[in-house]
C-alpha cells in the first residue's frame, strides 16, 4: 500500500493557451451523428480509452518548452504538478537531447485530486492521446505518435481497437461499444475514435474525431 500523491494546484498562469495548437475538447457523437458517415469513408481507424483526468499539453517550439492545461500556460515552479511530472520524467531534457521540436503532445493527466481518480493511481500519470506537428499543424498518425512516445518513454492511452472498414452504423452501437471498466474496476469514461491518418471533417470543420461517453459512467455521475 502506498500513500497517494495528491495534485493540489495547477500552478501559476503565465499566458493564454498558445496559438497554433488546437484545444482538446472532443465532440460527442450524440451531438454530431453524421460523423459516423464520415468515418465510413476513412481507410483505417482506431479506438482509444477516454481516461478520467484533465487535459495537459506539453510542447516544444524552437528552443521553448511549455506546459498548458485546458486553457492556460503555466510557470515552471513547484506549485505546478504538471511541471513536477515533466521534470521527474525528464521530458524537456529528452526532447532537447533527441532534437524533437515543433511538436505539441497532448494527454490526460490523471491521479489523486483530479476528478475522482477512478484509475486509483497512487502517483499522477500522463497518458498521451494525440500529437501535433506544429510546422504543418496536422495531427500525427497513430504509428508516428507511438514512435514519438517510445522515444520519449511516455505512456499512451490504451488502444482498444484498430481496423480498416469502420463497423459501427449507429449512435446506439457506439454507446454499447463505449461501455467497460478501467483496470481499477471503475466504470471508464468512454472511448475516443480517430482515423489512423489525419482526415479533415466537413461536419466539424477540423480534424475528424469523436468521443462516445459511457452511459454507465454518466449514471454514476
Amino acid at each position: 500500500w502506498e500513500v497517494e500523491e495528491r495534485v493540489t494546484s495547477s500552478g501559476t498562469v503565465i499566458g493564454d493557451f498558445p496559438d497554433g495548437i488546437p484545444k482538446t475538447d472532443e465532440l460527442r457523437v450524440q451531438s454530431y451523428p453524421e460523423l459516423i458517415d464520415e468515418f465510413k469513408k476513412v481507410s483505417a481507424y482506431y479506438i482509444s480509452t477516454k481516461m478520467d483526468g484533465t487535459s495537459v499539453t506539453m510542447y516544444r517550439k524552437d528552443e521553448h518548452f511549455g506546459i498548458c492545461g485546458r486553457n492556460f500556460e503555466y510557470a515552471d515552479d513547484e506549485k505546478c504538478a504538471m511541471w513536477r511530472y515533466a521534470h521527474e520524467h525528464n521530458i524537456p531534457e529528452r526532447m532537447e537531447e533527441l532534437r524533437i521540436t515543433d511538436v505539441a503532445i497532448q494527454g490526460e493527466f490523471c491521479g489523486a485530486g483530479i476528478q475522482k481518480n477512478r484509475l486509483k493511481l497512487a502517483r499522477p500519470e500522463w497518458y498521451v492521446f494525440t500529437a501535433i506537428d506544429l510546422k504543418t499543424r496536422r495531427r500525427m498518425s497513430l504509428p508516428k505518435m507511438r514512435e514519438l512516445c517510445e522515444r520519449l518513454q511516455l505512456n499512451m492511452v490504451p488502444i482498444e481497437e484498430e481496423g480498416s472498414a469502420f463497423p459501427y452504423d449507429s449512435v446506439e452501437q457506439l454507446l454499447e461499444r463505449a461501455k467497460g471498466y478501467y483496470s481499477s474496476g471503475m466504470n471508464k469514461e468512454g472511448i475516443v475514435i480517430r482515423p489512423m491518418e489525419p482526415v479533415y471533417s466537413r461536419v466539424i470543420e477540423g480534424s475528424l474525431y469523436m468521443k462516445v461517453l459511457n452511459n454507465d459512467y454518466l449514471l454514476k455521475e
